[in-house]
């Protein structure tokens, strides 16, 4: 084969996704390229593949390899994954990531998008990831599929394309209605308040500051015109589906993690993709109700940490007590050195941690966990006065929470108020079901049994007919 035959093979391979950047290493590499596209092997397996291999995955030293590289080669993801998690946005898949990593304990690891976002991005995280776990039960979580997450839209599908391995997937659903109530949220004040949240206090703070995020309520339901924004993050059923064509797809229904089965559900997932079971000694992560409304997001991004030291025994707050001081980060001071230290935050399995929630009362105990260093919290329980202390001050701040969460539940927008809304809006309705129904056939066809399970999204066909 002369150069020119080497050069013209080599640019058909690579087609329009040539990388340039590349030339030099492409050409230091190309015996073994040329060798590679022309074996049998390559014919068999990549001939009709979007994004072909320049070399064969099986001879790759994945650790030895710059993910940037393997992009440009369009080398496959590492093949050290078993298992696909298909997850758009509120299914609920918060609660399952807490429990998969409940069930699967050190040995088990999800990769979520932790880089840049864009396919590249995406791609290198999951690569970096991949080797870092190597040995484990690694899952690949995809959750979203709008071309602003990855940059454009032939980046996007060799993305896709170059997740190599079949394995079974996983994909979590809910009844696509009622996602559409959390859109009357104040997110604008939400995130701001978030930004600065003081999550570390101590005995001495006011716990009403907390306000700042249980107190925000729903603005004034405006039902969108335009549903498209769906697409990004949500409505992406079939999106996801054709993408990734799994060999093995299952279907799960957020109703399936309910506290009286999210336990159940984790066994049968556990033996059909080989994970670990859950165990007895767990159940209260299981049973725990993981999205409450508004205290949700006092943790969501990190736990809430009371630091517990005998200097503040004097000032410490309480309702009889009320230091009428709400403490911020300016003014609250806390000895990080000679403190004990209690996490609040969803009830999860914690490695070298206990959950002494048991120790308090409260109704709330069982949506929070509270976790303690072992050899920690048998120091503060020997220490009496600091212990019955702090068993008063958590007491009285799990009653605050547990009151202000159920009154921010009540005021929230239900979905029937949503369907209401859409029955009076015949172009609102008709743009939103153009939007979900191509994105739900295969679930249909697949999983009838879910759809005719999903009570809102059966009225919201209802109205549809109707207009």
């Amino acid at each position: 084969m002369t150069l020119a035959q080497q050069t013209q093979q080599l640019l058909e391979i690579l087609g329009n996704g040539f990388p340039t950047h590349r030339l030099q290493l492409i050409w230091e590499y190309k015996d073994a390229i040329l060798q590679w596209i022309n074996s049998k092997e390559f014919s068999e397996k990549y001939a009709n593949h979007p994004f072909p291999p320049l070399l064969n995955p099986a001879t790759i030293n994945w650790e030895q390899t710059d993910p940037q590289v393997a992009w440009d080669f369009n080398l496959p993801l590492p093949p050290f994954y078993q298992m696909l998690y298909l997850c758009p946005h509120g299914t609920g898949h918060g609660a399952m990531l807490t429990f998969l990593r409940t069930s699967g304990g050190g040995e088990f690891s999800i990769s979520y998008n932790e880089g840049p976002k864009t396919a590249i991005g995406h791609y290198i995280s999951h690569y970096t990831h991949l080797i870092q776990n190597r040995g484990k039960f690694n899952v690949l979580a995809f959750e979203c599929y709008g071309l602003e997450k990855f940059g454009s839209a032939q980046d996007r599908e060799k993305y896709f394309a170059l997740v190599g391995e079949r394995v079974p997937a996983l994909m979590q659903v809910r009844d696509p209605l009622d996602s559409l109530k959390n859109g009357a949220l104040n997110w604008e004040a939400l995130l701001e308040n978030l930004k600065d949240l003081q999550r570390d206090f101590n005995l001495t703070f006011d716990y009403h500051y907390f306000n700042k995020i249980l107190h925000i309520r729903n603005k004034k339901y405006q039902l969108p015109t335009d549903f498209s924004y769906l697409k990004k993050q949500a409505a992406i059923w079939d999106s996801l589906v054709r993408a990734l064509n799994p060999v093995d797809l299952v279907y799960m229904d957020m109703q399936e993690l309910s506290k009286e089965r999210a336990f159940n559900t984790l066994q049968k997932l556990s033996l059909h993709f080989g994970f670990n079971a859950p165990q007895e000694k767990d159940r209260k992560v299981y049973e725990a109700k993981h999205f409450s409304g508004n205290l949700f997001f006092l943790w969501s991004n990190a736990p809430l940490v009371l630091w517990i030291n005998h200097k503040d025994l004097e000032s410490r707050y309480s309702k009889k007590n009320p230091n009428n001081i709400l403490a911020t980060s300016e003014s609250l001071i806390i000895d990080r050195q000679n403190s004990y230290k209690i996490f609040f935050m969803f009830p999860e399995k914690l490695e070298g941690f206990v959950d002494i929630m048991d120790y308090f009362k409260g109704e709330i105990g069982s949506q929070v966990g509270a976790y303690m260093q072992e050899v920690e919290f048998e120091a503060l329980r020997k220490d009496l006065p600091l212990w019955e202390a702090t068993q008063e001050y958590v007491n009285e701040f799990l009653e605050y929470l547990s009151v202000e969460s159920k009154k921010a539940q009540s005021e929230r927008i239900t979905t029937e108020q949503v369907l209401e809304a859409l029955a009076e809006n015949k172009d609102a309705a008709k743009n939103l079901e153009s939007v979900l129904e191509p994105e739900l056939k295969h679930i249909k066809a697949n999983r009838p049994d879910i759809v005719k399970s999903w009570k809102h999204y059966q009225e919201f066909v209802k109205i549809c007919k109707k207009v």
